[in-house]
């Protein structure tokens, strides 16, 4: 907490563009000062607390934190441990240009319930969803994203279980030619 308020007692000029917080052993109540720092500070636009592993009531906060925090373009949100249980927690209505979720567990579960938000979204450039436990079946509901959300440009969806037939099915569901 002590980084925390440095952080947010050193903001009072509104100038801070971009946080890291990353791998700090952030605990729930941290998240409360999370939210203060993010609420006061109309000009950051990128975000990081990756590796911070919080319970799911820090998720919820968390959550209600990135909703308030319209200004925010990068979002990084990697390792946390965020499963298909937190995903509605988090992914209410974020409207943000990069999200990357790399190395949490959400699996196509979480996938789906992170639909909602993908697909709504008209500002997300860059999605990044590498080692989430994504399979084959995971294919047919990013191919729909695709087609519905014209902002997403670019999807990562490296290290996940996603085999040769996914890739050929992602292939034919984009209208691609696959050699």
């Amino acid at each position: 907490a002590g980084l925390l308020a440095c952080l947010y007692g050193s903001n009072t000029n509104n100038k801070v563009l971009k946080i890291d917080l990353s791998y700090n052993s952030l605990k729930t109540e941290d998240i409360l000062e999370v939210g203060k720092l993010l609420r006061t500070n109309p000009k950051l636009q990128m975000f990081n607390i990756s590796g911070n592993k919080l319970e799911m009531r820090g998720i919820v906060e968390l959550g209600l934190t990135i909703n308030c925090a319209k200004q925010i373009i990068q979002l990084g949100l990697a390792d946390m441990n965020i499963n298909s249980d937190a995903c509605p927690q988090i992914f209410n209505t974020i409207f943000i240009e990069e999200l990357i979720l790399d190395d949490n567990p959400i699996g196509v579960i979480g996938l789906m319930m992170f639909a909602k938000t993908i697909t709504v979204n008209n500002t997300i450039k860059k999605l990044s969803l590498k080692n989430t436990n994504l399979e084959d079946m995971s294919i047919g509901l990013i191919v729909s994203w695709l087609n519905k959300n014209l902002t997403l440009k670019e999807i990562h969806l490296e290290e996940n279980k996603i085999n040769e037939d996914g890739i050929s099915n992602f292939s034919i569901l984009m209208g691609m030619k696959t050699e």
